[in-house]
């Protein structure tokens, strides 16, 4: 598991979670806003809005989106995905950000606007800035997760996992197609392989 808290004194602050599931092979990003800010240590509290509606948020990637932010990280470009479910639909942004307008980007951005699909109003904004050495730390976490998903098998959660098979019933018809196929098969079996 990885975790970045990105807390600030205007309690805008975001924190994130990164765990790879060895059930499902997919990789979970857990988001929530910052709640509070004590002035006289510094430090920020997020733990108040682990509940609460719109101030914290669960997304799952596949391997596929894990590549692309691996690939943002890598070559200084742009990842989005856009994911829909029945009851909200997600935009996702990680980009280079150029927060003091110089040339070169200073870090990458990790932007994730979700709207309720019955009523478009209702929305939930994250952002999060990362370093360079938070992004590398993150594509090292994505990397992990890529070979640790490889030989995940998926396990089925349906109650049908210990039914029988169908059961496939046998033609001795074969198809004018299938017997071109067996002849060139024959054929090519029948080639001298040794050099």
């Amino acid at each position: 598991m990885l975790n970045i808290y990105k807390p600030n004194p205007k309690v805008t602050g975001t924190g994130l979670s990164l765990q790879a599931s060895d059930r499902d092979g997919k990789l979970y990003l857990n988001l929530i806003k910052q709640s509070g800010w004590n002035d006289q240590t510094k430090k920020g509290s997020f733990i108040a809005n682990k509940d609460k509606p719109g101030a914290s948020a669960v997304l799952k990637f596949n391997q596929m989106e894990a590549g692309a932010l691996i690939d943002a990280i890598e070559n200084m470009t742009t990842a989005s995905f856009y994911h829909v479910s029945p009851s909200k639909s997600t935009r996702i942004l990680f980009a280079p950000s150029n927060i003091q307008k110089e040339k070169a980007p200073n870090c990458f951005v990790l932007t994730i606007n979700q709207a309720e699909t019955e009523d478009s109003s209702k929305k939930t904004n994250f952002l999060i800035p990362f370093t360079f050495a938070e992004a590398r730390v993150i594509k090292e976490y994505l990397i992990h997760y890529l070979h640790k998903s490889f030989s995940i098998k998926p396990q089925k959660t349906d109650n049908k996992q210990n039914q029988q098979p169908e059961e496939v019933v046998a033609s001795s018809e074969v198809q004018p197609e299938a017997q071109e196929l067996q002849s060139e098969q024959q054929s090519a079996s029948n080639v001298d392989d040794s050099w």
